[in-house]
């Protein structure tokens, strides 16, 4: 009896490492070809005017999933300009700015630090309405120009291992980073010590 439940048990044991070797892959490895840049298409830019204390917001599609970016640049370097993406659903500038503003199908950023030009991103997993809020709080008004650049992942990005590519190359031209939240941090931290040294006796 012994035996005979042995030589059952084996036999499926057989099949097993018999199916492994067939399947075994014989394709290229991915990760030893050479990776492809994602596809990126300027689109189409435009120029703005905004009071001072004042917003504009523009609307315009994203054509097909992947990351869009904005660069936002403007003519007096004194006046602070920020900048939101969101969808559509999102209707008033302070919304935007300050972040209520959630759409499930466009993930978009918020550049608000102390940089010129301003950049920031926006994402979405399949075609998007978007709409960019441009608002200044500076003293003056003011006027610039906005670009935008499309990226997308290269056709069969898989093959070479090379996709979501874009997501790097966005964050990398985001204005308010980690490295700027630092960078205010460390600002309002010595802020504070001073308003310490003041008031201390």
């Amino acid at each position: 009896m012994s035996s005979r439940s042995l030589s059952l048990l084996s036999l499926p044991v057989a099949l097993l490492l018999g199916c492994g070797d067939a399947g075994s892959p014989t394709g290229p490895d991915p990760f030893s070809q050479p990776r492809v840049p994602p596809v990126l298409t300027p689109l189409p830019g435009f120029t703005f005017t905004v009071p001072a204390g004042g917003s504009v917001k523009f609307d315009f599609d994203g054509p097909v999933a992947g990351y869009m970016v904005a660069t936002v640049d403007w003519q007096d370097p004194a006046n602070k300009v920020m900048a939101a993406f969101t969808g559509r659903g999102c209707h008033t500038v302070n919304d935007a700015i300050a972040g209520p503003c959630d759409d499930p199908d466009v993930y978009g950023s918020r550049a608000t630090c102390d940089a010129k030009p301003q950049g920031l991103s926006a994402h979405y997993y399949r075609p998007a309405a978007l709409r960019l809020w441009i608002a200044n709080a500076g003293s003056t008004a003011d006027a610039g120009s906005v670009t935008l650049i499309h990226c997308t992942d290269a056709p069969n990005c898989g093959a070479s291992a090379s996709c979501a590519q874009c997501i790097s190359w966005a964050l990398q031209r985001r204005s308010c980073g980690e490295e700027r939240r630092v960078e205010r941090r460390g600002r309002l931290e010595r802020a504070l010590a001073r308003v310490r040294d003041q008031t201390e006796p």
